[in-house]
Protein backbone atom coordinates (compact mmCIF):
# COMPACT_ATOMS: atom_id res chain seq x y z
CA UNK A 1 0.00 0.00 0.00
CA UNK A 2 2.66 2.46 1.26
CA UNK A 3 4.94 2.56 -1.69
CA UNK A 4 2.15 3.10 -4.12
CA UNK A 5 0.75 6.30 -2.63
CA UNK A 6 4.50 7.36 -1.54
CA UNK A 7 5.26 7.62 -5.22
CA UNK A 8 1.45 8.15 -6.61
CA UNK A 9 2.44 12.06 -7.50
CA UNK A 10 1.79 12.47 -10.95
CA UNK A 11 -0.96 14.86 -10.35
CA UNK A 12 1.54 17.24 -8.10
CA UNK A 13 3.25 18.13 -11.20
CA UNK A 14 4.62 21.41 -11.97
CA UNK A 15 4.04 23.32 -14.65
CA UNK A 16 7.48 22.27 -16.07
CA UNK A 17 6.54 18.46 -15.46
CA UNK A 18 9.09 18.27 -13.18
CA UNK A 19 8.02 15.19 -10.97
CA UNK A 20 8.30 16.37 -7.09
CA UNK A 21 10.18 14.01 -5.01
CA UNK A 22 8.03 11.01 -3.20
CA UNK A 23 6.08 11.61 0.04
CA UNK A 24 7.17 10.48 3.30
CA UNK A 25 5.44 7.87 5.46
CA UNK A 26 4.00 10.77 7.76
CA UNK A 27 2.90 13.09 4.19
CA UNK A 28 0.92 9.67 2.99
CA UNK A 29 -0.89 9.66 6.34
CA UNK A 30 -1.56 13.87 5.76
CA UNK A 31 -2.39 13.98 2.41
CA UNK A 32 -3.55 11.20 1.00
CA UNK A 33 -5.04 8.89 3.94
CA UNK A 34 -9.00 8.63 2.00
CA UNK A 35 -6.69 7.02 -0.53
CA UNK A 36 -5.42 4.82 2.04
CA UNK A 37 -8.38 3.96 3.65
CA UNK A 38 -10.05 3.25 -0.10
CA UNK A 39 -6.83 0.68 -0.77
CA UNK A 40 -6.83 -1.09 2.19
CA UNK A 41 -10.82 -1.89 2.44
CA UNK A 42 -10.33 -3.10 -1.40
CA UNK A 43 -7.28 -5.38 -0.56
CA UNK A 44 -8.89 -6.28 2.91
CA UNK A 45 -11.08 -9.29 1.56
CA UNK A 46 -8.04 -10.93 -0.25
CA UNK A 47 -6.23 -10.83 3.08
CA UNK A 48 -9.04 -12.75 4.60
CA UNK A 49 -9.95 -15.30 2.06
CA UNK A 50 -5.75 -16.28 2.33
CA UNK A 51 -5.77 -16.47 6.41
CA UNK A 52 -8.88 -18.81 5.83
CA UNK A 53 -7.55 -20.87 3.04
CA UNK A 54 -3.91 -21.50 4.43
CA UNK A 55 -4.90 -21.80 7.93
CA UNK A 56 -3.34 -19.23 10.23
CA UNK A 57 -3.88 -20.10 13.44
CA UNK A 58 -5.43 -17.77 16.26
CA UNK A 59 -2.77 -16.36 18.10
CA UNK A 60 -0.46 -15.23 15.07
CA UNK A 61 -0.25 -11.74 14.13
CA UNK A 62 -2.42 -11.98 10.98
CA UNK A 63 -5.44 -12.77 12.80
CA UNK A 64 -5.21 -9.93 15.55
CA UNK A 65 -5.36 -7.51 12.79
CA UNK A 66 -8.79 -8.67 11.66
CA UNK A 67 -10.97 -5.07 11.06
CA UNK A 68 -10.26 -2.32 8.72
CA UNK A 69 -9.81 0.14 11.55
CA UNK A 70 -7.33 -2.10 13.27
CA UNK A 71 -5.27 -2.51 10.26
CA UNK A 72 -5.02 1.12 9.77
CA UNK A 73 -4.50 2.14 13.03
CA UNK A 74 -1.86 -0.72 13.43
CA UNK A 75 0.04 1.43 9.71
CA UNK A 76 -0.38 4.53 10.94
CA UNK A 77 1.86 3.79 14.18
CA UNK A 78 4.12 1.81 12.35
CA UNK A 79 4.37 4.78 9.76
CA UNK A 80 4.89 7.36 12.32
CA UNK A 81 7.59 5.18 14.00
CA UNK A 82 9.52 6.65 11.17
CA UNK A 83 7.92 9.51 9.53
CA UNK A 84 10.42 10.56 7.14
CA UNK A 85 11.03 7.71 5.33
CA UNK A 86 10.12 6.46 2.33
CA UNK A 87 9.58 3.25 0.54
CA UNK A 88 11.69 2.77 -2.27
CA UNK A 89 10.04 2.18 -5.64
CA UNK A 90 13.00 0.30 -7.11
CA UNK A 91 13.14 -2.68 -4.21
CA UNK A 92 9.13 -2.38 -4.67
CA UNK A 93 8.93 -3.14 -8.54
CA UNK A 94 11.27 -6.02 -8.31
CA UNK A 95 8.86 -7.87 -5.41
CA UNK A 96 5.98 -6.68 -7.16
CA UNK A 97 4.41 -10.33 -6.85
CA UNK A 98 5.43 -10.47 -3.29
CA UNK A 99 3.99 -7.27 -2.37
CA UNK A 100 0.46 -6.68 -4.56
CA UNK A 101 0.18 -9.82 -6.27
CA UNK A 102 -0.39 -11.96 -3.45
CA UNK A 103 -3.55 -9.62 -3.14
CA UNK A 104 -4.31 -8.61 -6.51
CA UNK A 105 -7.82 -9.45 -8.14
CA UNK A 106 -10.30 -8.20 -10.66
CA UNK A 107 -12.35 -6.52 -7.95
CA UNK A 108 -10.03 -4.14 -6.86
CA UNK A 109 -10.48 -0.92 -9.03
CA UNK A 110 -8.20 1.65 -7.44
CA UNK A 111 -5.57 -0.91 -6.45
CA UNK A 112 -5.38 -1.75 -10.11
CA UNK A 113 -5.35 2.49 -10.83
CA UNK A 114 -2.58 2.97 -8.90
CA UNK A 115 -0.46 -0.09 -10.20
CA UNK A 116 -0.98 0.78 -13.68
CA UNK A 117 0.06 4.71 -12.48
CA UNK A 118 2.85 4.01 -10.87
CA UNK A 119 4.05 0.53 -11.59
CA UNK A 120 2.91 0.56 -15.53
CA UNK A 121 0.48 -1.20 -17.23
CA UNK A 122 2.72 -4.17 -18.33
CA UNK A 123 3.08 -5.00 -15.11
CA UNK A 124 -0.41 -5.32 -13.96
CA UNK A 125 -1.02 -7.66 -17.33
CA UNK A 126 1.78 -9.90 -15.80
CA UNK A 127 0.11 -9.87 -12.42
CA UNK A 128 -3.15 -10.52 -13.72
CA UNK A 129 -1.20 -13.55 -16.26
CA UNK A 130 0.86 -15.02 -13.36
CA UNK A 131 -2.36 -14.89 -10.64
CA UNK A 132 0.33 -15.45 -8.07
CA UNK A 133 -1.93 -14.55 -5.45
CA UNK A 134 -3.50 -18.39 -6.17
CA UNK A 135 -0.05 -20.27 -6.95
CA UNK A 136 0.05 -23.46 -5.40
CA UNK A 137 2.69 -23.14 -3.89
CA UNK A 138 2.05 -19.98 -2.34
CA UNK A 139 1.45 -20.57 2.16
CA UNK A 140 1.23 -18.34 5.03
CA UNK A 141 3.52 -19.26 7.11
CA UNK A 142 3.44 -18.41 11.13
CA UNK A 143 6.73 -17.74 12.82
CA UNK A 144 5.53 -18.30 15.94
CA UNK A 145 8.89 -16.96 17.86
CA UNK A 146 8.55 -14.06 16.36
CA UNK A 147 5.15 -13.34 16.47
CA UNK A 148 4.85 -13.31 12.75
CA UNK A 149 3.28 -15.02 9.75
CA UNK A 150 5.28 -14.91 6.33
CA UNK A 151 3.98 -15.24 2.92
CA UNK A 152 5.85 -17.49 0.08
CA UNK A 153 6.65 -20.85 -0.64
CA UNK A 154 7.25 -23.04 1.69
CA UNK A 155 10.05 -25.14 1.02
CA UNK A 156 10.95 -28.65 3.76
CA UNK A 157 13.62 -30.67 2.74
CA UNK A 158 14.05 -33.98 4.55
CA UNK A 159 16.96 -36.25 3.49
CA UNK A 160 15.50 -39.09 5.34
CA UNK A 161 12.81 -40.41 2.82
CA UNK A 162 12.47 -43.63 5.15
CA UNK A 163 10.66 -41.50 7.75
CA UNK A 164 10.98 -38.12 10.00
CA UNK A 165 14.07 -36.41 11.01
CA UNK A 166 14.87 -37.46 14.78
CA UNK A 167 18.58 -36.88 14.91
CA UNK A 168 20.96 -33.60 13.82
CA UNK A 169 24.76 -32.41 14.11
CA UNK A 170 25.23 -29.05 14.68
CA UNK A 171 28.54 -27.98 13.83
CA UNK A 172 29.56 -25.00 15.84
CA UNK A 173 28.08 -23.75 19.03
CA UNK A 174 28.43 -19.88 18.90
CA UNK A 175 25.17 -17.65 18.05
CA UNK A 176 23.66 -19.27 15.18
CA UNK A 177 25.04 -22.94 16.31
CA UNK A 178 23.10 -22.66 19.85
CA UNK A 179 20.28 -20.87 18.21
CA UNK A 180 19.87 -23.80 15.82
CA UNK A 181 20.16 -26.52 18.88
CA UNK A 182 17.63 -24.31 20.77
CA UNK A 183 14.98 -24.19 17.31
CA UNK A 184 15.58 -27.45 16.91
CA UNK A 185 14.19 -29.24 19.98
CA UNK A 186 11.83 -26.69 20.26
CA UNK A 187 9.73 -28.05 17.33
CA UNK A 188 9.03 -31.31 19.47
CA UNK A 189 9.72 -34.26 16.79
CA UNK A 190 13.69 -34.41 17.43
CA UNK A 191 15.09 -36.94 19.61
CA UNK A 192 19.06 -36.27 19.17
CA UNK A 193 20.70 -33.04 18.78
CA UNK A 194 23.98 -32.60 19.17
CA UNK A 195 26.38 -29.73 19.33
CA UNK A 196 30.31 -29.63 18.34
CA UNK A 197 32.44 -27.12 19.45
CA UNK A 198 35.49 -26.82 21.05
CA UNK A 199 35.90 -23.42 22.04
CA UNK A 200 35.12 -22.10 25.38
CA UNK A 201 31.58 -21.37 26.10
CA UNK A 202 30.58 -18.14 24.72
CA UNK A 203 33.05 -17.71 22.25
CA UNK A 204 31.46 -15.82 19.15
CA UNK A 205 32.90 -14.17 15.48
CA UNK A 206 35.24 -11.25 16.70
CA UNK A 207 33.63 -9.42 13.31
CA UNK A 208 30.43 -9.10 14.74
CA UNK A 209 31.34 -6.09 16.96
CA UNK A 210 28.15 -7.42 19.01
CA UNK A 211 26.12 -4.52 16.95
CA UNK A 212 22.39 -5.55 16.65
CA UNK A 213 21.60 -3.79 13.04
CA UNK A 214 20.21 -3.86 9.70
CA UNK A 215 21.73 -0.75 7.91
CA UNK A 216 23.88 -0.75 4.81
CA UNK A 217 23.01 -4.68 4.36
CA UNK A 218 22.15 -5.30 0.57
CA UNK A 219 20.89 -6.51 -1.37
CA UNK A 220 17.69 -6.43 0.28
CA UNK A 221 16.64 -9.66 1.20
CA UNK A 222 19.86 -9.76 3.35
CA UNK A 223 18.53 -6.50 4.83
CA UNK A 224 15.30 -8.41 5.32
CA UNK A 225 16.90 -11.32 7.22
CA UNK A 226 18.36 -9.10 9.39
CA UNK A 227 15.53 -6.63 10.23
CA UNK A 228 13.64 -10.18 10.94
CA UNK A 229 16.55 -10.86 13.67
CA UNK A 230 15.88 -7.24 15.33
CA UNK A 231 12.72 -8.96 15.36
CA UNK A 232 13.66 -11.83 17.45
CA UNK A 233 16.27 -10.16 19.83
CA UNK A 234 12.81 -8.05 20.81
CA UNK A 235 10.05 -10.94 20.70
CA UNK A 236 11.78 -13.58 22.47
CA UNK A 237 11.03 -14.19 25.65
CA UNK A 238 14.59 -16.05 26.29
CA UNK A 239 16.46 -12.92 25.01
CA UNK A 240 14.89 -9.90 25.27
CA UNK A 241 15.94 -8.60 28.02
CA UNK A 242 19.98 -9.03 26.69
CA UNK A 243 20.23 -6.46 24.30
CA UNK A 244 20.56 -2.52 24.92
CA UNK A 245 19.09 -0.48 22.18
CA UNK A 246 20.85 2.84 22.17
CA UNK A 247 20.16 3.44 18.77
CA UNK A 248 23.89 3.99 16.60
CA UNK A 249 25.08 6.84 15.17
CA UNK A 250 26.80 5.91 11.74
CA UNK A 251 29.25 8.45 10.10
CA UNK A 252 29.26 7.74 6.26
CA UNK A 253 31.55 9.10 3.63
CA UNK A 254 28.37 9.62 0.48
CA UNK A 255 24.73 10.62 1.11
CA UNK A 256 22.87 7.02 2.68
CA UNK A 257 19.85 6.46 -0.21
CA UNK A 258 17.31 5.55 2.65
CA UNK A 259 14.51 3.21 1.05
CA UNK A 260 12.35 3.42 3.76
CA UNK A 261 10.98 0.20 6.06
CA UNK A 262 13.59 1.04 9.05
CA UNK A 263 13.74 3.87 11.08
CA UNK A 264 16.54 6.33 10.22
CA UNK A 265 17.12 9.79 10.27
CA UNK A 266 19.72 12.09 8.69
CA UNK A 267 22.20 13.56 7.25
CA UNK A 268 22.17 15.26 11.25
CA UNK A 269 23.35 18.67 11.67
CA UNK A 270 25.86 19.25 14.58
CA UNK A 271 22.83 19.95 16.87
CA UNK A 272 20.98 17.02 16.89
CA UNK A 273 24.68 14.90 17.02
CA UNK A 274 25.04 16.79 20.18
CA UNK A 275 21.63 16.21 21.55
CA UNK A 276 21.59 12.57 20.61
CA UNK A 277 25.21 11.66 21.88
CA UNK A 278 26.96 14.90 23.85
CA UNK A 279 30.14 13.02 23.72
CA UNK A 280 30.09 12.69 19.87
CA UNK A 281 33.39 13.69 18.49
CA UNK A 282 33.23 13.62 14.71
CA UNK A 283 36.63 16.13 13.73
CA UNK A 284 36.15 17.95 11.01
CA UNK A 285 32.70 17.14 10.70
CA UNK A 286 30.42 18.70 8.62
CA UNK A 287 27.61 17.84 6.92
CA UNK A 288 24.26 19.74 5.73
CA UNK A 289 25.76 22.78 7.78
CA UNK A 290 27.94 23.19 4.91
CA UNK A 291 30.68 21.29 3.16
CA UNK A 292 32.47 18.79 4.64
CA UNK A 293 34.15 15.09 4.17
CA UNK A 294 31.04 12.97 5.31
CA UNK A 295 27.67 12.41 6.95
CA UNK A 296 26.05 11.07 10.08
CA UNK A 297 22.86 9.09 10.48
CA UNK A 298 21.17 7.57 13.57
CA UNK A 299 19.55 4.46 13.60
CA UNK A 300 17.16 4.49 16.38
CA UNK A 301 15.87 0.76 16.71
CA UNK A 302 19.49 -0.38 16.39
CA UNK A 303 21.36 -1.44 19.80
CA UNK A 304 24.36 -3.91 20.92
CA UNK A 305 24.38 -7.40 22.70
CA UNK A 306 26.80 -9.10 25.04
CA UNK A 307 27.80 -11.80 22.56
CA UNK A 308 29.08 -14.24 25.60
CA UNK A 309 26.01 -13.99 27.58
CA UNK A 310 23.54 -14.12 24.79
CA UNK A 311 25.38 -17.57 23.71
CA UNK A 312 25.33 -18.78 27.05
CA UNK A 313 22.09 -18.53 27.59
CA UNK A 314 20.90 -19.78 24.22
CA UNK A 315 23.08 -22.91 25.50
CA UNK A 316 21.55 -23.31 28.49
CA UNK A 317 18.20 -23.81 27.36
CA UNK A 318 19.05 -25.91 24.74
CA UNK A 319 20.81 -28.34 27.17
CA UNK A 320 18.20 -27.97 29.25
CA UNK A 321 15.93 -29.59 26.62
CA UNK A 322 18.46 -32.33 25.65
CA UNK A 323 20.59 -30.67 23.40
CA UNK A 324 24.24 -32.58 24.10
CA UNK A 325 27.20 -30.21 23.13
CA UNK A 326 30.62 -31.96 22.40
CA UNK A 327 34.01 -30.11 23.39
CA UNK A 328 36.10 -33.33 23.89
CA UNK A 329 35.98 -33.68 19.73
CA UNK A 330 36.83 -31.40 16.77
CA UNK A 331 34.61 -32.01 13.27
CA UNK A 332 37.59 -32.24 10.27
CA UNK A 333 35.07 -33.37 7.60
CA UNK A 334 31.75 -34.71 6.58
CA UNK A 335 30.48 -37.78 5.98
CA UNK A 336 28.05 -38.68 2.42
CA UNK A 337 25.89 -41.17 1.52
CA UNK A 338 28.01 -43.08 -0.79
CA UNK A 339 24.71 -43.43 -3.41
CA UNK A 340 23.08 -39.79 -3.38
CA UNK A 341 26.05 -37.48 -1.86
CA UNK A 342 23.93 -36.42 0.76
CA UNK A 343 25.60 -35.47 4.11
CA UNK A 344 24.64 -37.72 6.53
CA UNK A 345 27.00 -37.78 9.17
CA UNK A 346 30.60 -35.57 10.31
CA UNK A 347 34.23 -36.88 11.29
CA UNK A 348 35.69 -35.82 14.39
CA UNK A 349 39.00 -36.19 15.89
CA UNK A 350 39.43 -36.33 19.64
CA UNK A 351 41.28 -33.51 20.86
CA UNK A 352 42.87 -35.42 23.22
CA UNK A 353 44.89 -37.79 21.06
CA UNK A 354 47.18 -36.52 19.17
CA UNK A 355 50.26 -37.06 16.34
CA UNK A 356 49.87 -40.85 14.73
CA UNK A 357 47.91 -41.86 17.75
CA UNK A 358 44.97 -39.46 16.17
CA UNK A 359 42.19 -41.48 14.61
CA UNK A 360 39.29 -40.00 12.61
CA UNK A 361 35.83 -41.45 13.78
CA UNK A 362 32.10 -40.97 12.15
CA UNK A 363 29.26 -39.19 13.80
CA UNK A 364 25.87 -40.01 11.83
CA UNK A 365 22.30 -38.44 11.40
CA UNK A 366 19.60 -38.32 9.56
Amino acid sequence: CMWLLCHDNTDDASPDDTIPPPLTFEEVHEMKQDELNRLVKEILPSFRVLTAEFGVKSGASATTLESEQDILAYMKAYSLSMPQAISSKAVAMTELHDRNGIWFTDDQPFHRELLERVAGREAVAELQQQAFHRSADLKLVPIPALDLVCCGEMNIMNNNNDGEILSAIVVGGGIIGSSIARALVQRGRMKEVTVYDPTPTGTTTPASWAWLNANQKPPHAYKSLNQLGLRGWRSDALLDSLPSWTGTLIRTKEKLELNGGYSAEGPLSKERIRELEPEANFTNMTNINGPGPGHVYYFADEGHVNPHEAVRTLRQEAMDNGVSFVSEERVVGLVRNKEDNRVIGVNVVSLSSQGAHQTTEERLAD
